[in-house]
């Protein structure tokens, strides 16, 4: 049998997801995104707040304010 990979992808600096703008039929969306990649790196990404400020640097204009 093989061995079990230890791969753990490393945090990442920004989510490769395209930005919120607070256009509400694209935050469905912007939600799966968020998850998917999170879920990705979810063990690199093991503080609520490591998560916070990824999504917070993907909001503009209204959704920032």
């Amino acid at each position: 049998m093989g061995k079990k990979s230890s791969h753990r992808p490393k945090k990442p600096e920004k989510l490769d997801v395209r930005p919120f703008k607070s256009d509400f039929t694209d935050t469905q969306r912007f939600i799966q995104d968020c998850e998917i990649k999170m879920e990705y790196f979810r063990k690199s990404l093991r503080k609520d707040w490591d998560k916070v400020s990824l999504v917070i640097s993907l909001l503009q204009g209204a959704a920032k304010k």
